[in-house]
């Protein structure tokens, strides 16, 4: 409508939309409609100039949207640059022609349909920027009508400003706010996401811990979307945590989040410093029960105390390795495991390996700690895990026992051919004797000097020897039935037994040197590191 139409209540009714709006983000936007509303244009454009660039950060009007996201420029160019270097309005009646525009930006101004525009500066203290009024027909704009822009865009950025004051002085007493919560929560023992839920809650913007970002193309300032209001994600380094970063997926200041991400990391090192001393003392308590002498096991039930652990709850001894010794990281993984399943279970690494004492509360408890672990095993997945699961201990002295015995299965699952992850101590019988007097390596003695001459023979010449004995003595030497499983003639098998009691130097026939034989027969599968040869035995 023309300006002289323009009465009182027009201009107060254009302030009272302005002053409806309750976030400094909105205040642009109402004041480019009040703006069309009085002067009848048929659209509006705000631009801050923030250095040598101009942010879009309200429109009204546009008929193509990606108008509005393609309009890129510097503050030195076109109408905004006039209007900066002039500080006055500067109205042109044909835009494209009185303007220097790139082709493309041309292209897209001429689907929009502008034919005249004017701009005028926003007045403000420290204040820089333009709002651009645009008609699709030829008009003159009248000094007065842009001296009424002036005045919208002046009352505007007043309350913008007003409302930027406020909504920091909100938000700092919100931001104190969320930070005691935080801090609250981290020190009653909630993990980092828990807490920052909470401190989400307060701030608006959702916080979480996060790893790396993704790289990517760095966005241009002026890069505007269909929802131009929503604030970039943004990260920032967690202090002391490598490759961990706080993120927040709203509007809130790096300053700010930075704060937040100092609180994260001074909980991350108490929990890393109070981690490292319970590792030191749960690495004392297992070696104390490995070695554990009389005084020694007295003492042990003060250093349960420090560890929060009541030694009267029956716990199962555990031990696991892996191809390299096992390090920090990938006992870590062990732990979260562990306690995923049972809070109040303990870890350490020992001579290379880890060792859990877990508890069994009953005997549904131990039924299902055998799947507990194998679950465990997978979990720790790609690296190579074997186990051994010792048996329950009821009190301290039953301690140094079932870790050598847990030791011992776990060389069992990892020197066997049958490909099992975890071995318990309670399922080798007789066997687990052995982790009494030496464990693996000094059954690898024993079945080397008992079976040696045969499987020197067998790797010289190709033989099958070792597997004829076995087949021979688990038929109970009889001849006919060991030839048929073998498909050889029975004289064949005669000449093979001769040469192998030869080779062995015992007599067959003695029940003593059978025995001994046939346990040897049996742990070389456990024992035996070469694969191949061990597959000897599971022929037929």
């Amino acid at each position: 409508m023309p300006t002289s139409e323009l009465s009182a209540a027009d201009v107060l009714i254009a302030v009272r939309d302005i002053a409806e709006t309750t976030t400094a983000r909105e205040v642009p936007a109402s004041a480019l409609v009040a703006a069309r509303s009085m002067l009848g244009v048929d659209a509006a454009v705000w631009m801050d100039v923030e250095g040598d660039e101009v942010t879009i950060q309200a429109v009204s009007g546009f008929l193509q949207p990606e108008t509005h996201r393609s309009l890129r420029m510097s503050a030195h160019e076109g109408l905004i640059g006039m209007v900066l270097t002039q500080g006055e309005p500067v109205a042109l009646l044909d835009y494209l022609r009185e303007t220097s525009t790139p082709p493309s930006r041309r292209e897209l101004l001429r689907r929009e349909g502008v034919v005249s525009a004017a701009g005028v500066p926003i007045p403000g203290e420290g204040s820089r920027g333009v709002v651009v009024l645009i008609s699709r027909t030829a008009r003159e704009f009248a000094e007065a009508e842009l001296r009424m822009a002036i005045g919208v865009a002046g009352i505007a950025q007043q309350l913008r400003d007003l409302r930027a004051e406020a909504e920091r002085a909100a938000a700092a007493t919100r931001f104190h706010r969320a930070v005691d919560a935080l801090s609250l929560a981290l020190l009653r023992g909630q993990s980092a996401d828990v807490a920052l839920e909470g401190t989400s809650d307060i701030l608006g913007p959702r916080v979480r811990v996060a790893g790396l970002p993704t790289p990517g193309p760095a966005k241009h300032a002026s890069d505007i979307s269909e929802d131009a209001t929503k604030p970039p994600l943004l990260h920032v380094p967690i202090p002391g945590a490598e490759q961990a970063q706080l993120a927040a997926e709203g509007g809130l200041p790096e300053s700010a989040l930075r704060t937040l991400a100092q609180v994260v990391g001074l909980d991350f090192a108490r929990q890393r410093a109070s981690m490292e001393t319970e590792i030191r003392l749960t690495d004392q308590f297992v070696h104390s029960l490995l070695t554990a002498d009389t005084d020694e096991l007295s003492r042990l039930w003060s250093r349960s105390a420090l560890l929060g652990m009541d030694m009267k709850v029956p716990r199962a001894v555990i031990s696991i390795s892996a191809k390299e010794p096992i390090g920090r990281p990938l006992l870590d993984r062990i732990v979260r495991e562990m306690r995923s399943r049972t809070f109040s279970g303990q870890a350490t690494t020992y001579k290379g390996a880890a060792f859990l004492l877990w508890p069994v509360s009953d005997q549904d408890a131990e039924r299902k700690l055998p799947a507990q672990i194998n679950e465990l095993l997978v979990a720790c997945r790609p690296n190579q895990v074997k186990a051994g699961l010792g048996p329950v201990c009821r009190g301290a002295d039953d301690y140094p026992a079932a870790v050598k015995e847990a030791i011992f299965a776990r060389q069992v699952a990892a020197f066997s051919s049958s490909g099992r992850n975890l071995v318990a101590s309670k399922d080798l019988g007789m066997y687990r004797l052995f982790a009494h007097i030496g464990g693996v390596e000094a059954l690898r003695g024993t079945v080397r000097e008992t079976l040696g001459p045969l499987l020197e023979a067998d790797a010289a010449s190709g033989s099958d020897l070792t597997h004829t004995l076995r087949v021979y003595l688990e038929r109970d030497r009889r001849i006919a039935d060991t030839a048929r499983a073998l498909q050889v003639h029975v004289n064949t098998l005669r000449y093979r037994i001769e040469r192998i009691g030869k080779l062995l130097k015992v007599d067959l026939d003695d029940p003593e040197a059978r025995f001994f034989v046939t346990l040897a027969l049996r742990l070389f599968p456990v024992v035996e590191e070469d694969a191949a040869r061990a597959h000897l035995l599971d022929k037929g």
